[in-house]
């Protein structure tokens, strides 16, 4: 399996966290836990199937796929094929649509978009490579996403640091609750859950780099062992010593 990825221009640095494409997936299930953005992804050839607890269901060619908050099951056929694009937290929403309703949804982007992303859709599938896919995206990204407001953006930022979210809000220079309600818009979940969702990234990243779980739980901002098997529970479904996470997941959660 080949993974790559790229940062954005410049230009849209501020709404676009990175892109990325794998090609020549093994097969089999992959478990993506929520890592606070929202991401458009294209599935190039063929198509991933999602359990969405009653039964599997295929997920569109080109979709948006809203802020999750526990984890989900793909089944992944063999050789599959995908370009996509993670957006940072705060630029969450697009084309006017809050956040919040997209969260848990995986929509197609023709449905979201119309017409227009149809023919992205088409390009992408028509595509010389990768650099030629991020070219062609960047030039659509720049008429649909709307910019963030700077306030989110720095909210996210402390969080992402582990700060409070008063301490949050106050260092974005804005209230509690308005805060609460540019998340809602602009991020598709309260302060409280995205800080908790970073703070389990936080852990997954520190188990990878090879710490103790207690050491792991002192990393990441935890008060002991017990809160972060509490936020595996949430988040994955299951405790940190059984969640499994293959290369791709690692990739797509980092």
């Amino acid at each position: 399996m080949r993974f790559e990825q790229r940062s954005p221009s410049p230009a849209l640095a501020a709404v676009v966290s990175r892109f990325w494409q794998v090609e020549g997936h093994p097969g089999g299930e992959e478990q993506i836990v929520p890592d606070g953005r929202t991401e458009i992804v294209f599935h190039l050839h063929p198509t991933p199937e999602r359990d969405d607890g009653d039964g599997a269901v295929y997920q569109p060619p080109a979709m948006l796929a809203g802020q999750i908050d526990q984890a989900l099951t793909l089944r992944m056929p063999v050789g599959l094929a995908a370009f996509g694009i993670t957006l940072r937290p705060e630029a969450s929403g697009l084309a006017r649509i809050p956040a919040a309703d997209l969260a848990g949804r995986f929509e197609a982007i023709e449905d979201l978009f119309g017409a227009g992303a149809a023919r992205w859709r088409d390009r992408i599938e028509h595509a010389r490579g990768f650099d030629h896919r991020v070219s062609i995206s960047e030039t659509y990204l720049a008429a649909l996403v709307p910019a963030a407001d700077p306030r989110v953006r720095a909210a996210c930022q402390h969080l992402s640091l582990g700060a409070s979210i008063d301490r949050a809000a106050a260092q974005a220079e804005i209230g509690r609750r308005q805060l609460e309600r540019l998340f809602l818009r602009q991020v598709g979940v309260e302060p409280k859950r995205y800080a908790r969702i970073v703070r389990f990234q936080r852990a997954l990243r520190a188990r990878q780099s090879g710490l103790a779980w207690a050491e792991v739980a002192l990393e990441a901002g935890y008060y002991d062992q017990s809160h972060l098997i509490a936020d595996y529970r949430v988040f994955a479904g299951r405790t940190p010593a059984s969640l499994t996470l293959t290369p791709f997941s690692h990739a797509l959660t980092a």
